[in-house]
């Protein structure tokens, strides 16, 4: 079966199936100052205050440490009187859509932080008049994580964010590639908490079922899978990506003249994905100088870093998937800081324009990566071995499937078998 990646341009006719993770973003969100130069300023530049405090936000989210209430709050009463109103609503509602304490969420809390960060790039690109998408659900888990035909269950709980973002459809897909809509028993209890009924009046699997599956848009965003009497474990691979791909782009410039201005200081953030089969970044920059009539650069740029074979989805990765900057003092010339041990940017470089340059030249930002680590599973009407060791963690899996299936396991690799879902609790 062919997969197809998440793009925001293409949408297919028919149902496809896609192994969704979450958007790939790899974003930088800068402090108070960066000399710059060059560029075409948007017709709008009041919002220039607005985007910064926001940039500043989705840089204090990229901390693990973070407290996302608190950090929404802040900005919140850090944004300039004059800003659009729609920023102080979509804020303030999604802080009254978080989940309440005490309320079954069953994800971990990155996953919160994650749709924060999401939601402050979203607005920030409504305030550059950029192409907007409109707001799309988000997955992180399913109770139980696989469906095994061995052990009935009552209720297939799924959670996430944003549920009431699209119509959503439900759809059991054949190991021949057909389909089943079996919408009827998708039930939605919150924005964040979906329930499929597979009782007696519920959803009913033939030996051809293989995966549960929610769509919208005509793609199939995301599967649980089904483990019948006969299905195996599909083969597991790690596979790696060099050290020395790059990331580069250059903002827009959206105020100010194109003259630079006096030095700067700038902070970086980075945050790695992965969907399908594909590994992708969005780079993202925000700066501006500190002179009276200040010059801004804001934008983001989607670039492809690797793809595995078609028909292998990935497991996850083992490199951390953040990184951040300690605070950068910048100077004309190239600014360059080596990445954390840990993360995926192993250096960033910060290009600023010459005092004197001409013509003007635009600030370029690159994000260097480091070797990055991967896990990937050949799909053939089989399950992914991660997803079965995370069933068996959760106590999902009936004893027969597990005195079946585990010697299958046992010819995982050992680093493939410790991995978890990224969202899991």
């Amino acid at each position: 079966m062919r997969l197809y990646p998440a793009t925001k341009s293409r949408r297919f006719p028919e149902l496809f199936l896609l192994f969704v993770s979450l958007p790939c973003v790899l974003s930088l969100a800068f402090g108070n100052s960066i000399e710059v130069a060059g560029g075409t300023p948007s017709p709008d530049i009041r919002n220039r205050e607005t985007i910064m405090v926001l940039g500043r936000g989705e840089n204090a989210l990229a901390s693990s440490s973070a407290d996302v209430p608190q950090t929404l709050k802040s900005i919140l009463n850090g944004i300039p009187p004059d800003t659009p109103e729609f920023v102080r609503s979509d804020i303030t509602t999604f802080l009254t859509r978080l989940p309440e304490t005490g309320s079954v969420f069953e994800c971990h809390r990155e996953f919160v932080r994650y749709r924060a960060r999401q939601e402050l790039a979203r607005l920030q690109e409504r305030l550059l008049s950029t192409d907007l998408q409109p707001a799309e659900p988000g997955f992180c888990y399913a109770v139980p994580f696989v469906i095994d035909l061995a052990q009935p269950i009552s209720n297939l709980e799924i959670y996430g964010y944003d549920f009431d973002a699209q119509p959503l459809s439900l759809f059991i897909l054949n190991t021949d590639g057909t389909f089943e809509d079996v919408s009827f028993a998708l039930k939605k209890r919150t924005h964040y908490h979906l329930t499929i009924d597979m009782g007696p009046s519920g959803v009913k699997f033939t030996p051809q079922s293989q995966m549960l599956s929610v769509a919208w848009g005509h793609i199939l965003r995301y599967s649980v899978s089904l483990i019948q009497p006969t299905t195996d474990l599909c083969s597991s691979q790690i596979e790696e990506i060099p050290a020395g791909k790059t990331i580069s782009f250059s903002p827009d410039r959206i105020s100010g003249s194109p003259e630079p201005g006096a030095g700067g200081v700038a902070r970086a953030s980075a945050t790695l994905n992965y969907e399908s089969n594909k590994v992708d970044a969005t780079v993202c920059a925000l700066a501006n100088n500190a002179k009276s009539n200040p010059t801004t650069f804001a934008g983001c740029s989607v670039e492809y870093v690797y793809t595995t074979e078609h028909e292998r989805v990935i497991d996850g990765v083992f490199t951390p998937l953040e990184s951040r900057t300690s605070q950068l003092r910048l100077h004309p010339g190239q600014n360059t800081s080596p990445g954390k041990r840990k993360g995926p940017v192993s250096k960033w470089i910060l290009d600023l324009p010459e005092v004197q340059s001409s013509p003007a030249v635009e600030p370029v930002v690159t994000a260097v990566l480091g070797k990055i680590r991967i896990a990937s599973t050949k799909l053939d009407n089989c399950l992914p071995a991660v997803a079965y060791l995370e069933a068996r963690r959760r106590h999902a899996v009936a004893p027969t499937t597990i005195k079946r299936l585990d010697s299958q396991s046992k010819a995982i690799q050992k680093e493939i078998s410790g991995l978890r879902p990224r969202f899991a609790p």
